[in-house]
């Protein structure tokens, strides 16, 4: 972990004209710094093509009146969303239509080209065999930029800003790997100076038990209070070091039947979740396994994923 740390300076939002995107704006605001924090606000331009028209090779043809009536209006929409913000605020806002294109290259591409430190954006994951953990768009900006990404999923209307992040927990496995998130979760947190809560599930080990046709498994309380204890000596010794740099801490050890219904019951006393994530495109993608997939998919707080580098 890096001692010195500042406050995110520059998130970049994408926005689809949706209401449900707009809700990533109130809490872009509340990531950034605020004196000298700046939003940058951007949609991916998709061309409107010719309903039934003909097809030029595999391309539709473009309705060149249609499309640019569509550009116009999308470039006076961010505008004004544009100077909203700016007004309830404060911060310097900034905005783009980008050049139609795969939407997550886009994204990708001018997140580096305005130097964004965060990406904060909505996801419409659903359930079911075919959901998107994290709708296909924020699953591939996640797999594809390197800076962590703050997601979440609109319920009702959008919050007003002023939004405060007071407790960012943190979740943790006892891996290098899932501490990278400590630092983006640090920055988080010095806008409103937010605690930090440490999160570790233990779960039972099962004993394993001679095969047969109906194989059974035990479980050992006693191995699941040492892990415990382990747990919480890790957290501890993470605390520590996070209280030395002036960071108001707690641990918490959470018991389950699973890792993924231990951590869904402890994100829900919390503003924002914070975990690591080995997110990559295709069938074979994995975030911590099953886990963050749980809590991405079921809670209702914002989740910041960072992918270790």
């Amino acid at each position: 972990m890096t001692s010195a740390l500042r406050p995110y300076r520059t998130a970049l939002v994408p926005l689809d004209g949706s209401p449900a995107s707009g809700h990533a704006i109130p809490w872009a605001a509340a990531a950034v710094a605020p004196a000298d924090g700046a939003l940058y606000l951007a949609r991916v331009h998709e061309p409107v093509v010719i309903a039934g028209g003909p097809i030029i090779g595999t391309e539709p043809l473009l309705d060149y009146d249609a499309d640019a009536d569509t550009r116009l209006a999308q470039a006076d929409g961010l505008q004004a969303i544009a100077s909203s913000v700016k007004e309830r605020t404060r911060l310097a806002v900034h905005w783009a239509l980008l050049d139609d294109g795969a939407t997550h290259e886009m994204l990708r591409q001018h997140a580096a080209d305005i130097g964004a430190d965060l990406v904060v954006m909505t996801t419409h994951g659903r359930a079911g065999v075919s959901r998107a953990v994290f709708g296909s768009v924020t699953t591939a900006v996640v797999a594809e930029t390197n800076v962590p990404v703050l997601v979440l999923r609109p319920h009702g209307t959008p919050p007003e800003p002023p939004i405060f992040i007071r407790r960012i927990t943190v979740l943790l496995d006892g891996s290098a790997l899932a501490e990278q998130v400590l630092d983006p979760a640090r920055r988080l947190a010095l806008p409103a100076n937010a605690s930090l809560e440490l999160v570790r599930a233990v779960v039972p080990t099962p004993i394993p038990m001679a095969p047969g046709p109906m194989p059974l498994a035990m479980v050992d309380p006693d191995q699941l209070e040492r892990d415990a204890a382990l747990a919480d000596a890790y957290l501890a010794a993470k605390a520590t070091e996070l209280r030395a740099m002036g960071h108001a801490v707690t641990t918490r050890v959470e018991r389950g039947a699973t890792v993924a219904s231990a951590v869904t019951e402890a994100v829900a006393r919390t503003d924002v979740v914070a975990m690591a994530t080995h997110a990559r495109r295709g069938m074979s993608r994995a975030l911590l396994g099953s886990v963050a997939e749980e809590v991405v998919r079921k809670c209702s707080k914002p989740v910041l994923l960072y992918r270790p580098q």
